[in-house]
């Protein structure tokens, strides 16, 4: 047999996370763009325009961390999943206990760090 069902299960879910990414950083480039065309066409001041891209582009890289890093934990438990070896359990338990921490301390970090840029 020249491929094991398990093995097209994880290439296709590694296919499914490559392009999940991929539309995840299409919508970012696409919603930076426009914004930043629609503020530098404004009549406010540089500086004020300067400081309305910074906290658009900082709050949508939070978002695209976020959004991204759930579909890397689940490749990573697809791949781990896969394995026969004997260290892979303590990596699996790991991974479950990690993924709820990971994802809520991006959380944290965003609110406490975004939400204080204060206008320059």
């Amino acid at each position: 047999m020249l491929f094991q069902p398990a093995l097209l299960q994880l290439a296709s879910c590694q296919c499914s996370c490559l392009l999940a990414q991929w539309r995840r950083q299409q919508i970012f480039v696409r919603s930076q763009w426009f914004f930043n065309g629609r503020v530098l066409a404004g009549p406010a001041s540089w500086q004020d325009k300067w400081h309305r891209i910074q906290q658009r582009s900082s709050w949508d890289t939070m978002a695209m961390l976020y959004d991204c890093g759930e579909m890397n934990l689940e490749l990573c438990s697809q791949v781990l999943g896969q394995m026969d070896s004997p260290w892979s359990a303590p990596w699996q338990d790991a991974l479950a206990h990690s993924r709820s921490a990971c994802l809520n301390g991006l959380l944290e970090y965003g609110r406490e760090t975004l939400f204080r840029i204060s206008p320059v």
